[in-house]
């Protein structure tokens, strides 16, 4: 969906709440966001449990109970130890032009959309990006290893659909240095480890960057999730100091080949010489470039990706048929102002 759905809701107890969807048949794809905000620390003890979204279908006569299901961990922080993870969000790199009424046309021929409206989750096959961590050491200090862990949703997988880049880049309060790597684990979990020039001390602010690019959005084609750890350690081999975790949307789409969908499946007959006016259906074809995707409206919110474009279509009619012109050319359905 690309606009908000209504929505009733309901409180069943202080655990469980749900949204009650009516009268909308099939919606394709659609999304829920929630927000938490934790409740205040009454002690220095961390708690750990999980939430469980689900999806209940009702109708006339009866209950359908979970078509669908996911759990999702969640730690509640009151104590933490090692390095406190402030920060982990996806930075999209491969941006396009401003479009700031999202009807797919640059605002101009040169201002890059803004880094603050554009979707950085978001991607399609050829774009980079990177992981962004952000952690500020705790006491005692002296930690010479920073570990981040990836773990990548069912959907997503390196090297065929996200290509992380061996090296990366490390700060320590805005100071470039040291060494970030990647190495992958399995064929959705990898580790990146940040190496510091010098042991870090307590309060001091430390900021990696992992990069990476899509290869191939279309193996997915949907959004999922990734997940993250933050630690310190003294040594590569030494125990792990803290446990602070994150999550964020990660999307991977494909765009298609640029076809022109003709209604091959169709006969137009002319039963005389007078002129035929395709209008609405049957009409001459139609172009698109998220056609096998599952990509919603409007793909890139505030920017617009010219990624593809018609340039020239040229149609042979058979002896004695000629196109008069003018050919209406319409986007969306809509005609040009």
């Amino acid at each position: 969906m690309s606009a908000p759905i209504t929505t009733t809701s309901s409180t069943v107890s202080n655990q469980e709440r749900y949204l009650t969807l009516t009268g909308w048949g099939n919606m394709g794809e659609a999304y829920l966001h929630v927000t938490y905000e934790a409740a205040t620390c009454g002690t220095p003890t961390n708690t750990t449990g999980k939430i469980h979204y689900w999806a209940n279908h009702n109708f006339t006569g009866g209950t359908m109970a979970f078509v669908s299901q996911v759990f999702q961990d969640a730690t509640h922080l009151c104590a933490v130890n090692g390095i406190l993870l402030d920060t982990f969000h996806l930075v999209r790199k491969t941006v396009g032009r401003k479009d700031s009424n999202n009807n797919g046309v640059p605002d101009d021929a040169s201002t890059a959309a803004l880094a603050n409206e554009i979707r950085n989750d978001v991607y399609i096959s050829g774009d980079q990006g990177h992981f962004y961590w952000k952690g500020i050491v705790q006491n005692p200090g002296g930690f010479g290893v920073v570990d981040m862990p990836i773990e990548l949703a069912e959907g997503l997988t390196f090297d065929d659909i996200l290509q992380m880049q061996a090296t990366g880049r490390g700060k320590v309060d805005g100071t470039a240095g040291g060494t970030v790597t990647f190495t992958k684990q399995t064929s959705r979990k990898g580790l990146v480890r940040y190496q510091p020039a010098a042991a870090l001390a307590a309060g001091q602010v430390v900021e990696v960057e992992a990069p990476f690019t899509i290869p191939n959005g279309r193996a997915a084609n949907k959004s999922v999730g990734v997940e993250t750890e933050m630690f310190v350690r003294n040594t590569p081999t030494s125990t792990r100091v803290g446990e602070d975790k994150a999550s964020a949307s990660m999307g991977t789409y494909a765009i298609d080949p640029l076809n022109w969908w003709y209604h091959d499946g169709r006969n137009h007959t002319f039963t005389d010489n007078s002129e035929v006016n395709f209008t609405g259906s049957p009409n001459l074809g139609y172009t698109d470039i998220f056609h096998n995707g599952s990509f919603p409206p409007p793909y890139f919110s505030k920017e617009a990706r010219v990624v593809r474009y018609l340039d020239t279509l040229e149609f042979e009619l058979p002896q004695g048929y000629r196109l008069i012109p003018n050919i209406e050319v319409m986007r969306e359905g809509t005609a040009p102002a």
